[in-house]
């Protein structure tokens, strides 16, 4: 059953003529935003039906790139208006529709914010109390062999807890675990994992186990959903497959000794690309446990094909980049497609950890999350003393930087080759939009995101990635625009 839950919106009826040579109509307009950065507005939509007759047709509308809506040619009358988004379908999960007036010739506003990750966790679990720090894995099970609901499964969940012991102030390691079982319509529920955690999920049902994935959310979030599916006939026996723990134990293994060679009717095909967006050959392409290997061909394209059915991991590995494990739903006699991202090993000088809280919570937050980004700190930085912000590009893959000073314009090389209108990558500085590369300088910024690829940027900057995006965090103290100044590294006048 679909939940209803109140958000923050906004109403405000604003009158205003419309052409002269137009029809008795009015029109509405307004503004969406989302609260959650790792997710797009541009995937919600807007819906309003005219409440005066049961027969009234339905008008949805989708956002632009800014959050801005329009529909034109509204009947006079009374209307509800309603917004949703995949993340609230999915969570199953709907908003109270609102009620506002459409009058001729006129045109009336309702802007509305997207509700927070914490009003979607408290919405997924009402009635519970979850402490700061906890979040929510929602999903459905599903019977891969018919794609029926997959009634009284088990999802477990496992993690690694750590923490320091009060009487020898050591730092303990925990392996934690708990379970659900699916409901009737298969959807589960998980209240309270912890955020930031890496999530190890597993579905159990009658002996049977589906392949282990892995999952974060963070607090910005709130809560995330994870389908789950096993074939009831050809899963492996949980005697067969790797437990929670014992997976747990092994996180980063990518060892086949020990894997089943298990086969099926599905497939998966796609393409494998670099973050310059040149697609990569050879690389070696398997799935977990699956007996079926193959390598990517000269225009980096793969098929794979007698898989097994149900939730499996894609394996994709290429000398020189970090392993690559996606999630992908198989089903026997059909075929899936995902296109993999590979991004190169990038070597440090040392780690330090420190038991302090990160200064720059977003930056270290992205860099956490996306591995399909590249990132600069303030150490790696002040390293390369450069002149200029530009000058700090020479070693960040799948940019080119064009001129000098105030002139100079970076631009992804992917953009390069498919779009040759582009002229400057998107820049944020401390989330707006607008700058110029060299407004600041080097020692003025504590972080640099760098995303190359408009198909693997975070949603956030979905409309706004086409010629590549670049995301500076200034520093705390000192923060003020300084002129350019100096040649760039990589460029030229």
């Amino acid at each position: 059953m679909r939940t209803h839950f109140a958000a923050a919106i906004g109403l405000v009826i604003v009158a205003g003529p419309l052409g002269a040579q137009g029809p008795a109509v009015g029109s509405l307009h307004g503004l969406l935003r989302e609260q959650v950065g790792t997710r797009s507005v541009r995937s919600a939509y807007v819906s309003v039906v005219r409440v005066e007759s049961e027969s009234s047709r339905t008008f949805n509308a989708r956002p632009d790139d800014h959050g801005q809506y329009r529909l034109d040619s509204l009947l006079p009358g009374r209307y509800l208006v309603q917004v949703s988004s995949p993340t609230l379908d999915s969570l199953e999960l709907s908003l109270p529709p609102e009620r506002i007036e459409i009058a001729a010739g006129k045109t009336s506003r309702f802007d509305f914010t997207l509700p927070s990750g914490t009003k979607l966790r408290d919405a997924v679990c009402q009635g519970l109390h979850l402490a700061e720090g906890k979040v929510v894995v929602a999903g459905r099970a599903l019977n891969a062999d018919t794609d029926e609901p997959l009634a009284g499964a088990e999802v477990v969940v496992g993690w690694i807890h750590n923490f320091i012991d009060k009487t020898s102030l050591k730092i303990v390691t925990q392996k934690r675990a708990t379970s659900v079982k699916a409901g009737p319509d298969g959807s589960y529920r998980m209240c309270g994992v912890p955020s930031g955690a890496d999530l190890s999920l597993q579905l159990q049902h009658a002996g049977r186990a589906g392949a282990v994935i892995h999952v974060a959310v963070t607090d910005d979030e709130g809560a995330v959903v994870r389908d789950l599916s096993l074939s009831p006939t050809t899963s492996p026996t949980q005697a067969a497959l790797d437990s929670v723990s014992r997976k747990l134990s092994v996180v980063g293994r990518d060892s086949t000794r020990e894997e089943l060679q298990l086969v099926g009717t599905a497939s998966v095909s796609g393409a494998v690309r670099s973050l310059t967006g040149e697609l990569v050959s050879d690389a070696e392409v398997r799935v977990r446990d699956a007996r079926s290997t193959t390598v990517t061909d000269s225009a980096g394209r793969f098929t794979l094909t007698a898989l097994p059915a149900g939730t499996q991991l894609l394996l994709v590995r290429k000398l020189g980049f970090p392993l690559v494990e996606i999630p992908v739903e198989l089903r026997a006699g059909r075929s899936a497609s995902h296109d993999v991202l590979l991004r190169r090993n990038v070597v440090l000088d040392s780690v330090h950890v420190v038991g302090t809280r990160p200064e720059y919570l977003e930056f270290e937050r992205n860099r956490r999350m996306h591995a399909f980004g590249q990132f600069l700190d303030a150490e790696q930085i002040d390293k390369m003393r450069a002149t200029e912000v530009a000058d700090l590009f020479i070693d960040v893959l799948g940019f080119t930087v064009f001129g000098n000073g105030s002139e100079a314009r970076i631009i992804s090389n992917s953009a390069l080759a498919r779009h040759p209108e582009c002229r400057s990558a998107t820049i944020y500085v401390n989330g707006s939009e607008g700058w110029r590369l060299n407004n600041f300088a080097p020692s003025q910024i504590a972080g640099i995101e760098a995303y190359a690829d408009e198909t693997f940027v975070p949603a956030r900057f979905e409309g706004q990635s086409k010629c590549g995006v670049i995301v500076i965090w200034l520093r705390k103290a000192g923060n003020k625009p300084m002129p350019p100044m100096g040649l760039s590294g990589n460029g030229y006048p």
